[in-house]
């Protein structure tokens, strides 16, 4: 466009198509528009060849075609109509290209252990009373049931899972098909890819610099922490303990609804029943735990002073501490206020 003069010409060999001029902020178009089919956006078009969709669109800062047709539906005065999307800008594809979004796979697993998700997560900077630094979760697909492990360092991760894998292998009587993990050398190192592959386990890995195909082990450690840090906040309990709190929401959200799993909970697809919550508590809530007739006197306190830390994995009894004496107590004789 020039001094109010349009010309609109063929992008393949520039002979003119129609002319125009500018009155009063509307384009008139004098000619005919049966080649607009044939025409194609080319970054060096200078502002006048432009189709009247593509000036509309470079005029709006590259705005979407979808954008600029609903602000023609809204009425918005001086807008001329807007054809179909032409071919893709150019400008559009340097200056706007992203990553494809990720969508959640439609297909399911269909048995218990078919595809375990693992992810080691980034290092805490409190470190744990026994020296624990990371956490290393595995989430089976099929129940949405987790485990959580807790690491010094990332060279126990190999061994780790060794235990995870005939900790949760004997519990389903099932044998893992796949696990999906990303790229870090934890889980690419030659004795781990040489155990699955002696135990018949196919290893899924993510695309480098894509770590969102393992989305659902990162998405587990993130509500993991969050639900951590919350807690740990609203009883005020000390950062030390934040192993206890892993491992007491790890309990808890195994016995949470999933929509995942049409909002059923992991506990209930990996045992065939719906748990009992009846027996949880506020984390760090104080408590008194009977002392055992052993360490009994006579004219002695009957029980102790705890913080409540969580619920024990292989006995029905609360994980305490014990503050006074600076010790962690496992008792199912507790009192709570």
């Amino acid at each position: 466009m020039f001094d109010g003069k349009l010309e609109v010409r063929k992008s393949s060999d520039h002979s003119l198509v129609m002319r125009g001029i500018e009155e009063e902020r509307f384009l008139k178009l004098h000619g005919t528009s049966a080649h607009a089919q044939h025409f194609s956006y080319n970054s060096h078009y200078e502002e006048g060849t432009l189709p009247s969709s593509l000036l509309w669109h470079a005029i709006f800062g590259h705005l979407n075609y979808d954008s600029l047709h609903l602000l023609k539906k809204n009425g918005v005065v001086g807008l001329l109509t807007i054809p179909r999307k032409l071919k893709q800008c150019d400008a559009c594809i340097l200056g706007k290209h992203s990553k494809q979004s990720f969508h959640d796979s439609h297909s399911r697993a269909h048995r218990k252990l078919e595809l375990i998700y693992s992810n080691l997560c980034d290092p805490i900077h409190v470190p744990s009373p026994n020296g624990n630094k990371y956490m290393m979760t595995f989430i089976d697909a099929y129940t949405r049931m987790c485990w959580v492990y807790l690491l010094k360092n990332k060279f126990d991760s190999f061994q780790t899972f060794k235990n995870c894998h005939t900790w949760i292998e004997n519990g389903a009587q099932s044998h893992i098909g796949s696990i999906r993990t990303d790229n870090g050398k934890e889980y690419t190192s030659n004795e781990f890819e040489n155990y699955l592959h002696q135990h018949g386990i196919k290893h899924q890995t993510t695309v480098p610099y894509n770590p969102q195909q393992n989305d659902v082990a990162k998405r587990m450690n993130r509500t993991i922490l969050n639900m951590v840090r919350s807690m740990m906040f609203f009883k005020n309990v000390k950062l030390i303990f934040w192993v206890d709190a892993v491992l007491c929401v790890v309990y808890i959200k195994n016995r949470c609804p999933s929509n995942a799993i049409r909002n059923k909970t992991p506990y209930e697809m990996w045992y065939g029943h719906i748990p009992s919550v009846k027996h949880l508590r506020v984390f760090g809530s104080t408590c008194y735990a009977l002392i055992p007739k052993v360490h009994k006197n006579k004219l002695g306190a009957r029980s102790h002073k705890c913080i409540l830390l969580g619920y024990s994995n292989i006995s029905k009894a609360y994980c305490l501490y014990d503050e006074v004496n600076k010790k962690f107590v496992v008792s199912r004789d507790v009192i709570f206020f």
